[in-house]
């Protein structure tokens, strides 16, 4: 009898579990999903634009001012006038050419935080007349949207693609 009880129990909380979760769902306000991608797909052109223009004012706007960015090197750049100061350095030494390539949007549900995966490719030119650098990798974007309806970037990952001779040395 006791495992009856116990499985009537577990089967009771499963369903209860199930129920908040629908009733939590139906009571979420309705998203256009195709128009918030559309929004976010958008914003990450911006990214890209502003990196190629090198417009730091824009480039930080897109920001909340709790963001972070990590960059390949593992340096980290956290909140509004740390991002500003290192866009503002970078920007004013190399002229940029970005293309951001995303491979994967989820939007989750309620549409109040979304994840951008993709992949990056950036040259980069010192303005004093350097070699130009290239580097290429993968992006990681996590969004939030603001109470005014605004996307802002909350986290920027840049992870670096290992080179054909770093995979060699890992197998």
């Amino acid at each position: 009898m006791p495992n009856v009880i116990r499985q009537q129990v577990g089967a009771l909380l499963m369903l209860s579990n199930m129920m908040f979760l629908i009733l939590s769902l139906g009571c979420a306000e309705k998203v256009d999903l195709a128009a918030e991608t559309k929004t976010l797909n958008d914003h990450v052109a911006k990214v890209q634009t502003a990196i190629n223009d090198s417009n730091f004012p824009e480039f930080v706007s897109l920001f909340m001012s709790d963001a972070k960015i990590t960059r390949p090197d593992s340096s980290i750049f956290e909140g509004t006038e740390a991002i500003e100061g290192w866009a503002r350095e970078a920007f004013g030494n190399y002229t940029f050419e970005s293309r951001l390539a995303s491979e994967k949007l989820l939007i989750y549900p309620g549409a109040k935080k979304a994840f951008d995966r993709g992949i990056y490719h950036l040259n980069r030119t010192p303005k004093d007349g350097g070699n130009l650098e290239k580097e290429s990798g993968w992006y990681r974007l996590f969004w939030y949207k603001q109470k005014d309806g605004t996307w802002r970037i909350y986290r920027l990952n840049w992870l670096k693609a290992p080179s054909a001779s770093e995979e060699e040395d890992a197998f």
